[in-house]
């Protein structure tokens, strides 16, 4: 079914829409425009989510190495003196820690024994899946923990 009108010619499209003389390609000139961006949007929301899930592996790593190093308290000072100090062995255990529970993906430091709790610094790196050639985005995370507190008598 067509209708004139003056000069131009109206008429219902294959789908049964009514279409008029201008409307002809408008959808794909809004695609061509929209895709891009959509799909950049998605992109930016995966390395997002990547970076997100790769800080909390980050701090979960560190806040294990910190509570493993802790453990590592030097008893026979701390009865002798009082004074809470790692053994030599800490910062390899909160590093064997941190590279086991992260398949090597987290490189912990050394711990240090401050305020009377274990500290250490972790750190993640985080490559582009999505966004090929995009910079790679390093995570520091600090974990803490706290000795254990009231070592009387050997084994305890």
């Amino acid at each position: 079914m067509a209708v004139r009108t003056g000069s131009r010619k109206y008429g219902v499209g294959s789908k049964g829409r009514w279409r008029g003389p201008d409307e002809q390609g408008q959808v794909l000139v809004w695609v061509l425009v929209l895709l891009p961006l959509l799909l950049l949007m998605a992109a930016l929301l995966i390395e997002g989510g990547l970076m997100y899930r790769t800080y909390r592996l980050a701090q979960m790593a560190a806040d294990a190495a910190a509570h493993a190093a802790a453990q590592e308290l030097d008893v026979a000072l701390y009865m002798r003196t009082g004074r809470v100090a790692l053994t030599p062995n800490a910062a390899t255990v909160a590093r064997t820690i941190a590279a086991t529970n992260t398949r090597g993906l987290v490189a912990c430091g050394v711990p240090h024994v401050w305020a009377n709790r274990v500290e250490l610094v972790c750190q993640a790196d985080l490559h582009p899946v999505v966004l090929i050639g995009g910079p790679t985005v390093h995570v520091s995370v600090r974990g803490r923990a706290r000795p254990a507190w009231g070592a009387t008598v050997e084994y305890e």
